[in-house]
């Protein structure tokens, strides 16, 4: 991303409530925040945008609701869209399967999902 100042990135993350945790919303968006930037991120560098589905921490009834879709939209041309989680585990020990389409109107779909869950307020950005 620095090699590319104009490059914007959005990642929508899942944030799943810690059963027995009592922590208030914000108070674990801000512990995602920092794991995010000090675990997930590399040092130094600029961070996305990062949303999240504000429905997952708000989930009632212990029903969990989450953040599960797997892709990456490339300049609305190309969509990758995969099983595989973006973790360490995912990406070096399991079996996981993906799909690259090199077709604009479906990147272009793929994006107006995602913008309109945040315009919608289902996605609230927490970076």
């Amino acid at each position: 991303m620095e090699k590319l100042p104009s490059l914007h990135v959005r990642a929508f993350l899942n944030l799943p409530p810690r059963p027995g945790n009592a922590l208030t919303a914000p108070e674990l968006v801000s512990r995602f925040v920092s794991e995010f930037s000090k675990r997930h991120w590399p040092a130094g560098h600029r961070l996305p945008e990062v949303y999240y589905d504000r429905r997952g921490i708000e989930a009632a009834n212990n029903e969990p609701i989450s953040l599960h879709a797997k892709c990456v939209v490339l300049d609305e041309q190309e969509l990758f869209v995969s099983s595989a989680n973006f973790t360490e585990a995912a990406q070096n020990r399991n079996i996981e399967m993906g799909v690259l389409l090199i077709s604009p109107p479906l990147a272009r779909q793929a994006t107006q999902f995602f913008t309109d869950l945040i315009r919608e307020g289902v996605c609230l950005r927490a970076i």
